[in-house]
């Protein structure tokens, strides 16, 4: 009897299968290698009225800390050695409960400086498992009409937006309930969360606006509201000041949902801060990102943007990165696992300054600018990022007329 030998269909068939797994293994251990070493970039944005003096911001956002994530802790803490004026922390802090020491380790040193903050969806519930793939073919939780809004918690309403630029905060944060769970994640202890970063001397902008002084004697303003991706956004009113020279207008949210940034824009805020994306965390080469996780198009998913796009630009108009500045940072900032990436390593990618001014020439009207970070972190099901370095940025606020 001879031999049954495997038929060319087959066997290519089955090389193929085989050339597949050793891609998907090799995207895998790359990918967990690289959500391991974070990045800090830094940015130019010219967003601040002509004659205000720089400001220097460190945005923070979706750390998702839990056990074994001491390299991160130590990176964080490293941040604190770096020249700037004010810190901003856009939630989803933690992966579980387990994370809670490991968060309070990071920041502690960063509460020498002022700061304002706002909660995601993992400031309230431990990240549960599931389908890591779902979120492709799902609708955002916070774009769902037909969703039941939750007892207890604050959606955001066209009255709301219009009248966004006057009005009372809308209460005490801490006050606001929170359902004992959500999709089976357990809820974790989120007012001792808020309780540890306002004792820190942060401003928390759950649905409501503050100020702070900085020790130069400049004011920020700043208005925020809770996570709008499950829905507990409400838009407060601005706080004293808000119209002042000289006083710089940021906005602060989790998730970059339109609602909100049409309100933060039609409030004047200069500058909205965002995380959430996680900039896509797995994308493609040459494509980018696949989702947002929210109702913003992949184009949207992380980087600097003016809010609403100019009309009549008829395409998608972005801050170009090599109008930010190089990615870089101080060398003494290096551990084992997350590094700073030096100057010389970007070396080459700046374009000339007429090329820069070309590109820059769609930005003037734009009084709002939204930046999305795409954060630290990971959840703990989903340790892996592709094409897709986690980040910390360092934002220079500057004049727009030192930006033609």
């Amino acid at each position: 009897m001879y031999p049954q030998f495997m038929s060319p269909t087959n066997l290519t068939l089955k090389r193929a299968a085989a050339t597949l797994g050793v891609l998907g293994a090799a995207s895998w251990w790359a990918g967990a290698r690289a959500a391991k070493r974070p990045r800090l970039e830094h940015y130019t944005l010219p967003v601040l009225d002509p004659g205000a003096a720089d400001l220097k911001v460190l945005h923070l956002a979706d750390m998702h800390f839990y056990p074994g994530q001491e390299w991160l802790v130590d990176w964080v803490r490293n941040l604190s050695d770096l020249d700037f004026d004010l810190v901003v922390s856009t939630g989803d802090n933690l992966n579980d409960a387990s994370g809670i020491p490991l968060l309070k380790r990071a920041l502690e040193p960063l509460f020498e400086r002022p700061g304002f903050f706002v909660f995601g969806s993992h400031d309230y519930y431990e990240t549960s498992a599931g389908n890591p793939l779902a979120y492709l073919w799902r609708l955002p939780e916070g774009q769902r009409d037909a969703d039941p809004i939750e007892p207890g918690t604050l959606r955001h309403t066209q009255e709301a937006a219009a009248t966004s630029s006057v009005g009372p905060a809308l209460g005490n944060p801490a006050d606001f309930e929170v359902p004992p769970s959500r999709h089976g994640a357990r809820r974790l202890p989120s007012r001792q969360i808020r309780n540890f970063m306002a004792e820190g001397g942060w401003q928390d902008l759950t649905n409501q606006g503050a100020r702070v002084e900085l020790i130069d004697g400049r004011t920020v303003a700043a208005i925020g509201v809770d996570d709008p991706h499950i829905r507990r956004d409400a838009v407060p009113g601005v706080p004293e000041g808000w119209e002042d020279a000289g006083v710089v207008r940021l906005g602060l949210t989790h998730a970059p949902y339109s609602r909100v940034l049409d309100a933060f824009a039609g409030a004047g805020a200069q500058l909205v801060l965002a995380g959430h994306t996680h900039g896509g965390q797995v994308c493609l080469p040459w494509l980018g990102a696949l989702v947002t996780n929210c109702d913003l198009p992949p184009a949207f998913v992380s980087g600097t943007f003016p809010w609403p796009q100019p009309l009549g630009a008829g395409r998608i108009v972005k801050v170009p990165e090599d109008l930010h500045g190089v990615v870089s940072g101080p060398a003494t900032a290096d551990t084992s696992n997350a590094r700073f990436v030096r100057d010389e390593e970007a070396a080459g990618s700046n374009p000339s300054p007429a090329e820069t001014a070309e590109q820059a020439a769609p930005l003037q009207p734009a009084p709002t600018y939204v930046h999305v970070s795409r954060g630290l972190g990971t959840a703990r099901a989903t340790p892996w990022r592709v094409f897709c370095p986690p980040h910390a940025t360092l934002l220079r606020l500057t004049t727009r007329a030192t930006h033609p």
